[in-house]
């Protein structure tokens, strides 16, 4: 048997067989798809930590990354940067032009504040990743700071809003439509 992580597909491999997945090739990613992956990893571990009633601490920093980097990958794919970077606060400045620009709307403060607040405490996608990120303030901001609380089913629950968001653009974008009714149709409870 070997012991390699990326093999050959086995013969006798169907698409019932879940304990594993193919790589590459036709099965490649798009910034779209990456990010519902990354979304829908974020989600199933939230729902772990509240089935299992497991201390949430230790999943934390994965969440908020895997929500982080999705965010990332859906402006990317949905603004489609000349340079690319890791800085959400500017593709999201992207992404606020294209939106006026293409469906004649502000962006609500709804969609605004959460983005925001993760372009404020991790602008360039390594402070959930790593203890020091390559600007020492932004790590040294979470122990001088004081505490901040995070709210689980709520940042789902926004992130789950902002995914329909996405969706709905990329949706309008593939079939060059003008969504400007329905982008930012209100969904979930938490939005002011």
């Amino acid at each position: 048997m070997e012991n390699k992580i990326f093999t050959e597909i086995p013969e006798d491999v169907t698409e019932d067989w879940l304990h594993g997945a193919i790589i590459g090739g036709m099965c490649g990613y798009d910034n779209e798809s990456l990010a519902e992956s990354y979304f829908l990893s974020a989600d199933q571990l939230i729902k772990k930590v509240l089935q299992a009633s497991e201390p949430a601490r230790e999943y934390l920093y994965p969440i908020l990354f895997l929500y982080r980097h999705g965010l990332e990958l859906y402006l990317k794919a949905i603004t489609k940067p000349e340079k690319l970077n890791h800085s959400i606060g500017s593709l999201f400045e992207l992404f606020c032009t294209y939106v006026l620009k293409e469906h004649n709307q502000k962006v609500p403060a709804w969609v605004t504040k959460p983005i925001s607040q993760f372009a404020e405490f991790d602008p360039e996608s390594d402070l959930f990743r790593y203890q020091n990120t390559k600007n020492p303030k932004r790590s040294e901001r979470l122990a001088n700071e004081g505490e901040f609380w995070v709210d689980l089913p709520l940042l789902m629950e926004q992130m789950a809003n902002l995914d329909v968001v996405f969706r709905k653009v990329l949706a309008a974008q593939k079939y060059d439509i003008n969504n400007s009714r329905t982008v930012f149709k209100r969904l979930g409870k938490s939005q002011a």
